[in-house]
């Protein structure tokens, strides 16, 4: 099942993505073996589950993935702190490119 972010009439660019041997995503323009009614440039976005191809992150933008998964770093960061671990500062949130 693919998953889709667009509004009636909305144009949305489709991504090509391919698949590693673990089941991982990464954008392949020219080659993808799946395609995806969504514009993105992070592959980790998809992946293998159960056999199917799936944008794990449900059709949201890549702003909105690059925000959850940095809220997600700082929740792992902050348990790293409160178990006495020495952490590095999370770099700042980046729009203009991938993460």
């Amino acid at each position: 099942m693919y998953s889709s972010c667009r509004k009636v009439g909305e144009h949305v660019m489709s991504t090509k993505v391919s698949f590693d041997v673990n089941g991982l995503g990464y954008i392949d323009p020219e080659n993808g073996t799946h395609t995806f009614d969504i514009d993105s440039n992070l592959g980790h976005r998809f992946k293998i589950i159960d056999g199917l191809a799936q944008d794990i992150y449900h059709g949201v933008s890549d702003e909105e993935v690059k925000r959850m998964d940095h809220v997600q770093a700082q929740q792992e960061r902050q348990e790293k702190i409160a178990n006495g671990e020495q952490v590095e500062a999370l770099p700042p949130l980046n729009f203009e490119g991938e993460i």
